[in-house]
């Protein structure tokens, strides 16, 4: 079967339902690997067998390697589990998707299954996907894990927090993932930081900014904050910050051209009369804190002036593209610009 949630997922293997089959893609490789461990539990439920838990590279993987691995009978327990980790349609022939195709289709009663993506996901628009995706569908269970969004994501941080013994508020798990990206292996390892960091008791905003590794994107909002404020010593200090940490300077431009962007729909969506969550639907924004935050921030400020700063960056990030200049200097002038843009001035805009 294909599965359409994690939801049917979860109900399917908490009854104890093993499928003699499963392949697991898509973006996020923290569930990947969770649900890979439950299945490895459940056809294990002693623990893992030395003799009867096969693991194959999925990036050099042939049919009859895969054909090896599945046919033997179990040694010490019920079950025989072969794991295709990294698997890759790519690397493979027509021909050989076929085979394993037919391998997979034709599992003994006591091999569990399992093919995972990892760094080439599966396109399940071309042949060799469709024709996997309708095996498994007959042989086992498939599903795409695309990763959580807002209030899962949410609490996925809180209760990973509670979990280690400290607490965290919505807000500044919020505040995390905006740092540190919506991945859950980097949002995992981030929670695991504070909470050893905090030890017990409440995880603060100080300690987030502290202690988490944010990525370019969360410095960047950061950084749009503080030309929204007219700070231009702290906004030329972050911008310091970001260049010590050597991020690109073209990351940095478009991220904070994302982060203006924002504001502008933000801003437009309110006087059109739609809420936070009708704007993050009609542009596909995968967080609706990220248009609330868009939208409080965006009341202080002339609507005009934000798309000057969208104009001012854009034509920056050509300049940064096209042209032989020093980055940092480019960068530097671009967050001049926008602050004297949003200031209503001229100068050199």
């Amino acid at each position: 079967m294909i599965y359409k949630s994690e939801r049917e997922l979860t109900r399917d293997l908490s009854a104890g339902l093993l499928h003699k089959a499963y392949l697991f893609y898509g973006k996020e490789n923290y569930l990947k690997s969770a649900y890979l461990g439950r299945i490895l539990k459940a056809t294990f439920p002693n623990g893992e067998s030395a003799f009867d838990l096969v693991r194959l590279d999925g990036k050099k993987l042939s049919p009859q390697q895969l054909f090896d691995a599945t046919e033997p009978m179990p040694l010490t327990g019920a079950k025989r589990c072969v794991v295709v980790d990294d698997f890759d349609t790519g690397q493979l022939s027509d021909s050989e998707v076929k085979e394993i195709c037919g391998v997979m289709e034709d599992l003994p009663p006591s091999t569990v299954l399992i093919m995972v993506t990892r760094t080439a996901d599966l396109d399940t628009k071309k042949a060799a996907g469709k024709k996997l995706l309708a095996s498994v569908d007959k042989a086992g269970g498939a599903m795409e894990l695309k990763g959580r969004t807002g209030n899962e994501l949410t609490s996925f941080v809180v209760t990973r927090a509670q979990k280690a013994g400290c607490e965290m508020s919505n807000d500044n798990a919020r505040l995390l993932i905006e740092r540190c990206s919506d991945d859950m292996d980097i949002l995992a390892g981030e929670v695991d930081k504070l909470t050893a960091y905090q030890g017990k008791g409440e995880i603060t905003e100080e300690s987030i900014k502290k202690v988490s590794c944010a990525v370019v994107e969360g410095d960047v909002y950061a950084l749009s904050k503080l030309l929204l404020q007219g700070n231009m010593n702290g906004a030329m200090k972050a911008v310091d910050a970001l260049f010590t940490m050597r991020h690109p300077a073209s990351a940095m431009i478009a991220s904070l051209c994302y982060a203006f962007i924002d504001l502008y729909r933000a801003d437009a969506g309110r006087r059109a009369g739609k809420t936070a969550g009708e704007i993050a639907s009609d542009f596909s924004y995968r967080f609706e804190f990220r248009v609330t935050n868009a939208m409080r921030d965006s009341r202080s400020i002339n609507r005009a002036r934000i798309g000057r700063a969208i104009e001012i960056l854009t034509q920056s990030d050509i300049d940064l593209k096209s042209a032989k200049v020093e980055e940092r200097v480019l960068v530097e002038t671009a967050i001049m610009r926008v602050y004297l843009a949003l200031k209503g001035e001229n100068a050199l805009c």
